[in-house]
């Protein structure tokens, strides 16, 4: 599996510009996506800080694809067939 790496970018207004039209492109409301991009302006500017910051107690060797298969995916079938 490869490993992905995590770069910070610096906020920049045309990145702002294509979130906020990646998300309305797909339906997102004005309102909502606005509140997204004030989120992501608040966590690149310190503003929003995690309270638990990632480290060997806050992070879990499980993956988002082991998750994915082993709890999500079993958790939607399981909602589908009551629907």
């Amino acid at each position: 599996m490869h490993e992905a790496k995590w770069v910070r970018c610096p906020p920049t207004p045309r990145l702002s510009t294509q979130a906020a039209s990646h998300l309305r492109d797909h339906g997102v409301s004005l309102n909502v996506t606005m509140s997204f991009l004030e989120m992501y302006e608040a966590f690149d500017t310190g503003r929003i800080m995690p309270e638990f910051p990632r480290g060997p107690e806050t992070t879990t060797p499980t993956t988002l694809e082991q998750f994915a298969r082993d709890v999500l995916a079993p958790a939607l079938r399981a909602m589908e067939q009551h629907v």
